[in-house]
């Protein structure tokens, strides 16, 4: 399989992590494209799942190993780095006094913001502001230019709130995938990290996701991560 880069020109990010890996797009397209609506039907993965139980996926992405730690040849793109702005904001739900008096007839009851579903809070929401993000991979390039660009028009979290969504490139097309003359899936140029590896020492070595869904404690393994 040949070496390749892949970009994508997002408006305003919301991510909790540095990282953004493109196996996890690229798996989730494969997913829509094998089940169609059924997508939708398939059971919840939790971090407790055992994602292999949930997803066999075949991925037109090389496949190697580490330690007997099986991931995919594929980059990570630092959000950090390749970050221009950052605006801080939050995600509000409050009951107001106003709903409070309607929603109560019984002055003796009380409504719990606590807890259940009236619970108040406040979650900070950091949106991020990148001009491209950009990956690199060794894959088939028309297959994953066929799912990304079929697929995937948004990234990163509340994407229903138009956050991630993708801009056009002057080609129409949301992905630009193009072959390159590099493998930089797993190092770049001058031998620095482009993603995480299965450890084989303890050094710069954290808990972290080998191949997606990240997320799920099956999938976390002690990794060498990019400094």
């Amino acid at each position: 399989m040949p070496p390749m880069k892949i970009s994508c020109k997002p408006n305003t990010l919301f991510v909790y992590d540095r990282w953004i890996a493109v196996d996890a797009l690229i798996q989730r397209a494969y997913l829509l494209d094998k089940f169609g609506a059924e997508f939708y039907q398939l059971p919840t993965l939790t971090a407790g799942s055992p994602a292999s139980d949930l997803m066999d996926c075949a991925l037109p992405l090389e496949s190697r190993q580490r330690g007997g730690h099986q991931y995919w040849a594929a980059s990570w793109c630092d959000v950090q780095s390749m970050q221009l702005q950052q605006d801080a904001s939050a995600w509000v739900r409050q009951f107001s006094d106003a709903d409070g008096v309607s929603y109560l007839h019984d002055k003796a009851r009380r409504i719990n913001t606590t807890a259940g579903r009236d619970k108040a809070y406040n979650m900070p929401i950091h949106l991020r502001t990148l001009d491209e993000c950009v990956w690199y991979v060794v894959g088939d390039i028309a297959e994953i230019d066929r799912l990304l660009n079929g697929y995937i028009h948004a990234i990163g979290k509340k994407a229903a709130y138009g956050n991630g969504a993708l801009q056009e490139y002057a080609t129409g097309q949301y992905w630009r995938v193009e072959a390159w003359p590099h493998d930089w899936s797993e190092r770049d140029a001058e031998g620095r990290l482009t993603r995480g590896l299965p450890a084989t020492t303890l050094d710069n070595a954290e808990i972290y996701g080998v191949r997606p869904p990240y997320f799920v404690r099956a999938n976390q393994i002690l990794m060498e991560m990019p400094a």
